[in-house]
C-alpha cells in the first residue's frame, strides 16, 4: 500500500444501534498522513432505525468535521 500524500487527512467512522435501549452511538476519529491523531468525536443519539443508517451518519459526521475544520478552518 502506498504511503499517503502529505496533507492527506484519513477518517475512520463507526456507528453502533444498541435496539433494547434505543440509544445508538456514532463517532469518527481524524488522523493526518503520517497517522498522527488529529480529531475525534463520539455521539450518543436515540432511534437509529439500524446499523447502516448509523454508519452513514458517522461518516456524514466526519465528512463535516473535514469540511468545517480541517479544509475550510475559521
Amino acid at each position: 500500500m502506498a504511503a499517503a500524500a502529505t496533507g492527506a487527512v484519513k477518517i475512520n467512522a463507526d456507528g453502533v444501534v444498541h435496539a433494547a435501549s434505543r440509544l445508538d452511538g456514532i463517532g469518527f476519529m481524524a488522523r493526518n498522513h503520517a497517522g498522527s491523531f488529529l480529531a475525534c468525536k463520539l455521539v450518543v443519539l436515540n432511534g437509529i432505525s439500524n446499523s447502516v443508517h448509523a454508519k452513514l451518519l458517522a461518516v456524514r459526521e466526519g465528512l463535516f468535521f473535514a469540511a468545517n475544520q480541517l479544509i475550510c478552518p475559521t
